[in-house]
């Protein structure tokens, strides 16, 4: 769509990446729990910085949603009847998808989103 976007895992990363981040910036943090220390920390640091913050978390209560701009609630299993598991990471990525959709709304986005389409499976059939 045309971001210049950086999935980091690595809790040191996060910690210096957001470090780094200004008020041009979104980080969109993922913790169910909304209290993951790594996640935290690389998090006030990106607010320290001026860049806007999007969560995703089970508790809207919880330090990550505190900080948060805007806070995406998603489901966790422990709201539900524990032998009919529900896997909290499947309503995340559903959000995540939303979000894309919403996004690509905006007809230039969807331009680019397309191309990086269309780059892909070129790459795929010169293999």
């Amino acid at each position: 769509m045309g971001f210049h976007v950086q999935s980091v895992t690595d809790s040191h990363l996060m910690v210096i990446y957001s470090s780094i981040l200004g008020p041009g910036d979104l980080v969109i943090a993922i913790s169910i729990s909304g209290e993951t220390a790594e996640v935290i920390n690389a998090v006030r640091a990106a607010k320290q910085n001026g860049a806007k913050l999007i969560c995703l978390t089970s508790f809207t209560d919880s330090t990550i949603a505190q900080c948060a701009d805007f806070c995406f609630p998603v489901v966790n299993p422990l709201f539900v009847d524990q032998e009919r598991f529900v896997n909290s990471q499947l309503s995340t990525l559903y959000t995540i998808d939303l979000l894309c959709l919403i996004l690509l709304k905006d007809e230039a986005r969807k331009k680019k989103m397309n191309i990086t389409v269309e780059t892909i499976v070129k790459q795929s059939h010169l293999k």
